[in-house]
């Protein structure tokens, strides 16, 4: 090999100090050494030259002239041939030049991959030794594939790009892409893998979108429609945030916005003069009397404060006693309510036909005596045929009349009557207490016939 790099650097500088230009093979692109039959003198300055490229199975040769400048080793390191770099795997390309006519043809013997012969140029195993080309799968399938076993070795070659994909928007700018594979073949054994993008992009331009409208932000209230009690008030916005253009869809919603507004109440409440007393409830002993006012100076607004206060006053009046007389005081009630009371029970007559001076209640059946003086009470009870029963006019202090009522008849009942005279103080407590009797219904009820309690004030005591 240094043998054959001083001859080729002796041949250039003679032919070039001779000025005598050179016959070289001249074919482009062709993929057997055999198939160039044609040659092209050369210009001075250069010299004969082939660059060879395998990729997967197929080899592709260029021979021809070019300016010598462009000739020389491909790396300065200790792991390279003349115009071949071992140490860059990724390149199956081999460049040699020479200076002699027609010497071009016996430049980069590398044979194509399916062809497992080693390169009768190269001591493989020399090569092997002192560069590790078996290490080297991409240049020791092309120089020494027999040698170091690659006879199967396969590198990978791309597919045909895919066509360009839709593009992936409807309107303005978007982007397109194709893809290939390294299936054509795959590497296999080792071999190299496809050098290169395995996808491509670019750029792909539709019409220009349509702009959708949006709505601007809120401008602020408006003054209410009132200035007290409540209004209205407004704001308002507009679709221009942005505006609908090209077919594009118009702003949904309202774009006026209303709510109820109070600045505050137009009037509150204030008090009306107060009326005049009411007459007092009584004359003498003691009674009530009212007065009123009204929210109307002026009447509140319907969101004004109503007047703070009571409507209403009520204060005692004719409080000096009372001058009682006889024809004041008087009562009688009727109509029992329980017909069959039990022992000690008082007995209650639910309808007072006469009441003056407000002394019995028909509730509790008990009679209060509304000044001091000389009473005559009266107390008429039906019995049921056949019965009999113990009464007595009781007061707090004792009873001031006990009696007893019956009736022999066995099939007819009958009214009795029993009266009796007390003197007693004022606010005293006059009732009808029942006594034990026979078993039953006592008492005889019906519409034509009365049991009543009455009482009458005969004198008053001084």
């Amino acid at each position: 090999m240094p043998n054959r790099v001083k001859s080729v650097a002796l041949c250039i500088w003679l032919t070039f100090g001779n000025a005598v230009s050179l016959e070289c093979y001249n074919c482009p692109n062709i993929d057997s050494l055999s198939k160039c039959n044609t040659s092209k003198i050369c210009n001075p300055a250069e010299v004969c030259f082939q660059d060879a490229v395998i990729s997967g199975q197929t080899k592709t040769v260029n021979l021809g002239c070019i300016d010598y400048k462009q000739c020389g080793s491909q790396s300065s390191g200790s792991g390279a041939l003349i115009g071949r770099e071992v140490s860059r795997r990724q390149d199956n390309r081999c460049h040699e030049c020479c200076a002699s006519d027609h010497c071009n043809k016996l430049l980069c013997s590398q044979r194509k991959a399916s062809q497992c012969l080693d390169d009768e140029t190269i001591d493989c195993v020399r090569m092997d030794s002192v560069f590790g080309i078996c290490k080297d799968i991409q240049h020791a399938k092309s120089l020494c594939p027999k040698f170091c076993r690659l006879c199967d070795v396969v590198d990978g070659v791309w597919s045909e790009w895919s066509t360009w994909s839709e593009c992936d928007v409807t309107c303005e700018s978007g982007t397109q892409t194709r893809a290939r594979t390294c299936t054509n073949p795959a590497p296999a054994h080792g071999g190299l893998d496809c050098a290169g993008k395995t996808m491509e992009t670019k750029r792909c331009y539709k019409e220009l979108c349509p702009v959708h409208g949006q709505w601007s932000e809120w401008a602020s209230w408006e003054a209410c429609s009132t200035t007290c009690d409540v209004g209205i008030e407004r704001r308002q916005r507009s679709c221009t945030n942005p505006a609908p253009s090209r077919f594009g869809d118009h702003c949904f919603g309202l774009n006026v916005d209303d709510r109820l507004c109070m600045p505050g109440a137009c009037s509150n409440g204030g008090w009306s003069p107060w009326q005049p007393w009411d007459p007092c409830s009584v004359s003498c002993g003691g009674g009530i009397r009212s007065r009123s006012r009204i929210c109307s100076n002026p009447t509140p607004s319907p969101y004004g404060h109503y007047c703070v206060g009571n409507p209403f006053q009520i204060e005692t009046c004719s409080t000096e006693a009372c001058q009682a007389t006889v024809k004041d005081v008087a009562f009688q009630a009727h109509t029992l309510t329980n017909t069959a009371p039990l022992n000690g029970e008082k007995l209650v007559f639910s309808t007072t036909t006469l009441d003056k001076g407000s002394g019995y209640n028909n509730k509790t059946g008990i009679y209060i005596t509304p000044v001091a003086g000389i009473y005559m009470f009266t107390l008429q009870l039906c019995i049921t045929a056949s019965r009999f029963i113990y009464f007595e006019i009781d007061t707090a202090e004792g009873p001031i009349h006990k009696g007893c009522f019956n009736d022999d008849a066995s099939d007819f009942s009958g009214c009795q009557t029993a009266t009796t005279i007390a003197e007693l103080d004022a606010k005293e407590h006059v009732w009808i207490k029942s006594g034990s009797s026979t078993s039953g219904t006592d008492f005889w009820k019906e519409s034509k016939v009365w049991n009543s309690f009455s009482g009458v004030l005969i004198s008053t005591v001084t």
